[in-house]
This record gives structure tokens, C-alpha cells and sequence, in this order.
């Protein structure tokens, strides 16, 4: 595939197309098979990218729809011309995977009994922080010791607080893995793990817990997160919004009309 990759080079090189353009052509490409890992691609695959995108690192339409025409093209040079999608919708983005409380505990309880300890932790980071997938790298040793992560996105960095329950959880797990700096959430040469890592591994204790597939998604533990919050201090937008790094409020508005699942329903009424 490299040799492909390369080829695929010079094929816009020739065809004259800016330098910028060609940088952004192959950077999709180099994600698509980031994300592939290595395997042949499939039309799965690709859909599953696609899905990647738009439920994952919260993409807008316009550059979904300008990362999969990217991707199409250099699936047509490659002689994968019936791995194309068509019919890209552009539509406005809705909160429509929401994972519920009861979708979450039982991914929790798969990660507790088939997975590990950093599966766990990890579960549990996202539910009490929020973050968001690419911001995981920020929780270190060092915020841990100052009690708050310094999450950086899109040139913005914001102060995210640690509740103390979530503190004395990786203090546990950094004392037991000889974690003694940088990323807590790490692989086994110290680095914190790849997104594209993450959402396979969510996924997976998702499948086994029978949650949806579209609910199975770092970024819907991040809409719980949001709605949670809300439920417990009301309808204070702003706070929330900083703790997200939401720029516009009407973003985190969104959470206050999001209905609650039937399960979570019921659990209010035991």
C-alpha cells in the first residue's frame, strides 16, 4: 500500500495541483489507512471511517464531506472504484447517539470483567471529565498532582477540574502500574495510546455489552457526561460549556432537550 500511497503522489503532482492540496489529499489518506491498521481495505472499512469522523472527532459536515470526496478519489486510482460512497448528506449534525446510563454501566462491567485496568480507568475518565478522545493525552501524572487537566484543542487550552473520586482512582492505578510521569492513560512504551486505539477498544467492550454500534463511541460517553452534569448542578450552561470548550453556548444548549431513555426512566423509579 505504501508503494500505492507513493504513486498516488506523483499522480497529483502531475495532474498540477497545489502543494496545499496535495498535503490534504494525502493526509486523508494516510488517516484512512491509519485507521485501517494495516488491514485490506474493505467497504466496512471505509464506512466505518466515515462513521469514525462523524460520530468520533466531531467533524462538520462540510469537511466530512471533503475528507470521504478526498478518500474517493485516490480509491479510484487505487482500482477500488465499488469501495466509493455516494450520497454524502451534509446535513445540519443532531445529538442522535446518545449512550444511555444503563448502555455505559454495562460497558463498564465488560471492561471490569474482560478487559483491563486501564479499559477501566479510562471509562472512567471519560465519565467523570468529559474530555474529549484527543484530550485523554492531557490527563498525566502532573495534572493528577495539580488537580485539574490542562486539555488543549484547536489552539484553546481550559482548565477541566478532577473530582476527588476520579483522583483517588488513578492514583490507585498509576501506584499499581509504576506510572510515575506524563500520560497515565499510556502504552507500553510510556506514550498515551492513539485515538484510532481508543475507539477500537470502545467498541469492542461495546459489542460485548450488545450496546447499539452507534452509541459505541468515546464522544457519546461525552454527551452522557454533559447530560449528567446538567442533572446534578441544573441548568448552569456556561459552566458546563467551559468544561466542555464549547465557543458557543447553543452548542451546549442542545443537552437541556435531550430526552432520557426508557431505562434510565425506569431507574428513577425504583
Amino acid at each position: 500500500m505504501k508503494q500505492v500511497v507513493i504513486d498516488y503522489e506523483q499522480h497529483l503532482i502531475d495532474a498540477g495541483l497545489a502543494e496545499s492540496t496535495i498535503s490534504k489529499y494525502l493526509n486523508d489518506v494516510e488517516q484512512l489507512l491509519d485507521f485501517a491498521d494495516e488491514k485490506t481495505i474493505t467497504k466496512n472499512i471505509i464506512l466505518d471511517f466515515k462513521d469514525f469522523l462523524t460520530n468520533e472527532l466531531g467533524r462538520e459536515a462540510s469537511t466530512i464531506k471533503s475528507k470521504i470526496t478526498s478518500i474517493n478519489k485516490f480509491l479510484r486510482f487505487s482500482g477500488n472504484s465499488k469501495f466509493i460512497i455516494k450520497n454524502i448528506k451534509t446535513e445540519v449534525k443532531k445529538i442522535d447517539n446518545i449512550m444511555s446510563q444503563s448502555d455505559f454501566d454495562n460497558i463498564m462491567i465488560e471492561a471490569k470483567n474482560n478487559g483491563t485496568a486501564r479499559d477501566v480507568l479510562m471509562l472512567e475518565i471519560f465519565i467523570r471529565t468529559g474530555l474529549r478522545v484527543s484530550e485523554l493525552q492531557y490527563f498525566t501524572v502532573e495534572s493528577l498532582q495539580q488537580g485539574h487537566i490542562l486539555a488543549k484543542n484547536k489552539g484553546e487550552i481550559r482548565k477541566v477540574p478532577i473530582s476527588v473520586t476520579l483522583e483517588k482512582l488513578a492514583e490507585n492505578f498509576i501506584e499499581n502500574q509504576g506510572i510515575e510521569s506524563g500520560p497515565i492513560i499510556q502504552n507500553q512504551a510510556g506514550y498515551s495510546l492513539g485515538r484510532n486505539y481508543i475507539y477500537k477498544r470502545i467498541k469492542w467492550l461495546a459489542d460485548l455489552a450488545k450496546v447499539k454500534k452507534n452509541k459505541a463511541y468515546p464522544h457519546s460517553i461525552r454527551h452522557l457526561f454533559a447530560i449528567n452534569w446538567l442533572k446534578r448542578n441544573g441548568a448552569r450552561i456556561k459552566q458546563l460549556a467551559d468544561i466542555l470548550g464549547h465557543n458557543s453556548l447553543d452548542t451546549t444548549k442542545k443537552y437541556l432537550y435531550i430526552e432520557d431513555s426508557i431505562d434510565d426512566v425506569r431507574e428513577t423509579m425504583d
